[in-house]
């Protein structure tokens, strides 16, 4: 399957081909694939690598077109555009303005208000899950729309923490 992907304003090409073995290929931008390996680890929680090389604890959660994922306590973003559903998302109601956390936790610190003009890369909101502190950064430059996010409130996956509107 090809997809477009857009993270941080930047559009690449990721080509996934599943093989028989339960490996799969991935490819970036028409450059030379490499096999991976999945295996889960708990719920929502996968171990990936390349086959034969380490792997990575890796939770992703994906929601229409949105696909977060959290590695070593940073999540990241991204928009997955499939062919055969693209526009889905709009219809699903989300954006890529809502920056989500993939699992649930506690919400240990919110480091913005609404009205704040951030920078692509700060760090909004930290959540704690599994003990371990998950910094969620601002996908681009813009300004707080709302923040939904409150200190020490349980959150569960896909719950909005903070919303964006352009700079």
């Amino acid at each position: 399957m090809r997809y477009s992907v857009e993270k941080d304003g930047t559009m690449s090409v990721v080509e996934v081909v599943a093989a028989a073995d339960g490996t799969f290929s991935i490819s970036v931008d028409g450059g030379a694939p490499t096999r991976w390996a999945r295996t889960r680890c708990a719920s929502g929680e996968w171990r990936l690598g390349p086959v034969g090389q380490r792997s990575w604890a890796v939770s992703a959660h994906v929601e229409g077109d949105a696909a977060f994922v959290v590695h070593r306590g940073v999540a990241y973003q991204a928009v997955l555009r499939d062919p055969r559903t693209l526009g889905g998302a709009a219809a699903a109601g989300a954006s890529v303005d809502d920056i989500r956390t993939p699992m649930p936790g506690a919400v240990a610190r919110v480091l913005v208000k609404p009205g704040d003009v951030v920078r692509a890369g700060q760090v909004l909101v930290v959540v704690e899950a599994m003990k371990m502190e998950n910094e969620f950064k601002s996908p681009r430059d813009g300004t707080v729309a709302d923040v939904p996010a409150a200190t020490l409130r349980a959150v569960e996956a896909g719950t909005v923490l903070v919303r964006l509107e352009p700079a």
